[in-house]
């Protein structure tokens, strides 16, 4: 920061500089975003697309577009019905989209900023999804080594970033 912490005066710019990231941190958690992916399935994306949405409803808004309708089950959890949009007339594209899934659904999110929650088990990506990628705003993937095969594949080492699975 440049920031002399060990006077009164560093210690002052050091507290203000930190309030303005949280104030920062703390209106982007409020904006409401758009999520995609397989939802209905019983399929491991699925499942993490309904864990992930339902965890982060918990902190902002978050209005559900499935990218699997034709699967829609006879029920689900009042939790996660609760994000269900109504139709994807319904997406408000001034929102941030973000796609939890394999690489080429991420085609399907939209919004004003889209991200992509993807992971990938081997060193090398085909082209085509890399592709798809680098139409990206940005790249969310849960680990260092994830992160580090994208950026070896060509993606942009700003524009992706860990954001770590809950337990």
């Amino acid at each position: 920061l440049g920031l002399r912490c060990g006077t009164t005066n560093g210690r002052r710019a050091t507290a203000q500089y930190l309030e303005k990231k949280r104030d920062a941190m703390t209106s982007r958690a409020k904006q409401p975003v758009n999520g995609f992916g397989f939802y209905f399935e019983t399929t491991t994306w699925a499942r993490h697309a309904r864990a992930f949405f339902t965890a982060l409803h918990r902190v902002r808004t978050v209005t559900m577009f499935p990218l699997d309708t034709s699967q829609r089950p006879a029920r689900l959890g009042a939790e996660e019905a609760a994000l269900l949009g109504a139709s994807s007339a319904a997406i408000d594209a001034a929102r941030t989209g973000i796609g939890v899934g394999p690489i080429e659904c991420m085609t399907s999110v939209q919004g004003s900023k889209r991200i992509a929650f993807v992971v990938w088990e081997t060193t090398l990506l085909p082209e085509e999804k890399c592709a798809v990628l680098r139409e990206m705003d940005a790249i969310w993937t849960p680990s260092e080594w994830s992160r580090r095969v994208l950026i070896e594949n060509g993606m942009e080492s700003a524009r992706v970033f860990v954001v770590p699975e809950g337990v």
